[in-house]
């Protein structure tokens, strides 16, 4: 499978901005062979930090399939990867070795209330949520 960035180029600096592209392309390099659940195998990766491009050319897991966000997914869908999500924040979230990777760090920047990019998300959110 490959994964590259959106071809929009205004899209693809704002989201390397927040360091996605690296974190991912760096876990597949650094760390997905010690994590305790399946991951893909990476044939290949590469990132441009100056134009936020990457490529990832993954093993496929089919019948696993990505999700899309416009449809969503229902909740038997979600709670397989919502484990495994959780036991990968739940074994790295605190381990230092894992936080003082340069690129790697789990959290994101902070958002400002008054940022733009906040309210594109809360948006989705349902109003008891927000």
């Amino acid at each position: 499978m490959a994964k590259f960035g959106p071809p929009d180029s205004e899209l693809r600096i704002s989201l390397n901005q927040f360091g996605l592209y690296e974190r991912e392309i760096r876990f597949y390099q650094e760390l997905a062979d010690q994590v305790a659940f399946r991951t893909p195998d990476c044939c290949y990766s590469a990132w441009d930090a100056e134009t936020g491009e990457f490529v990832l050319l993954l093993e496929d897991l089919a019948p696993a399939r990505n999700g899309e966000r416009a449809v969503g997914c229902s909740l038997l869908e979600a709670e397989p990867a919502i484990r495994e999500i959780a036991k990968f924040h739940a074994a790295w979230s605190q381990d230092p070795t894992y936080s003082s990777r340069s690129g790697c760090a789990i959290s994101a920047p902070p958002l400002s209330i008054n940022d733009g990019k906040i309210w594109r998300w809360c948006n989705r959110l349902s109003c008891s949520r927000r």
